[in-house]
């Protein structure tokens, strides 16, 4: 079974998928990659370097993900920017990790419009004033910055509308935990 997991920052996604991946699935892990391709020695790393310049990157060479991250999230044509040239890269590479495995998890911030073979996907949210101060606590940034992101991100109608199946994470995390188990009892292929 290939399951599409996702939920925009702060939803709690990451922490589901860490269920999933104790439980047998082969986790892959879009923002891993996506990491992983912007080093210096990664895929995206020239096209990132020309499109956004030398004002983002570090001392030593890599980019400066957070300056950058505040850009985009902020301007919607720097976004659309990153995205052309990361996603073709991050795409390929979940394709490859998930191929030949039997139970795998693509865990990714969007949407499943790439065509990434999957049999289900998983959504997973949060409110809103929830989500912003998951993210203010684990990235360190303002509510204004966190609330920017969450704006610049795909509303949940439309994650909802493609999901065969909807965690709400309002509650505990155990709660929520339990729901996941559920699924991960059915979707789960022996």
């Amino acid at each position: 079974m290939k399951i599409w997991l996702t939920g925009g920052s702060g939803s709690g996604k990451s922490r589901i998928a860490s269920l999933f991946a104790a439980s047998g699935f082969v986790l892959v892990d879009a923002d891993a990659i996506s990491r992983k391709i912007a080093e210096p020695d990664g895929a995206a790393y020239p096209e990132l370097l020309a499109a956004f310049g030398p004002d983002f990157l570090l001392p030593d060479g890599r980019l400066d993900r957070r300056a950058l991250g505040q850009a985009v999230f902020t301007d919607p044509e720097r976004l659309t920017v990153l995205n052309q040239i990361s996603h073709k890269y991050i795409i390929e590479e979940m394709i490859r990790q998930g191929a030949g495995e039997k139970n795998v998890l693509m865990d990714a911030p969007l949407p499943n419009t790439f065509g990434v073979p999957c049999d289900k996907t998983l959504f997973v949210t949060a409110p809103q004033e929830v989500r912003i101060a998951r993210i203010m606590a684990r990235d360190g940034i303002s509510e204004e910055a966190a609330r920017a992101r969450i704006e610049a991100q795909v509303p949940d109608a439309v994650y909802e509308k493609m999901a065969d199946a909807v965690l709400y994470n309002s509650g505990t995390f155990e709660e929520t935990a339990e729901k996941a188990k559920k699924l991960i009892k059915e979707w789960y292929s022996a």
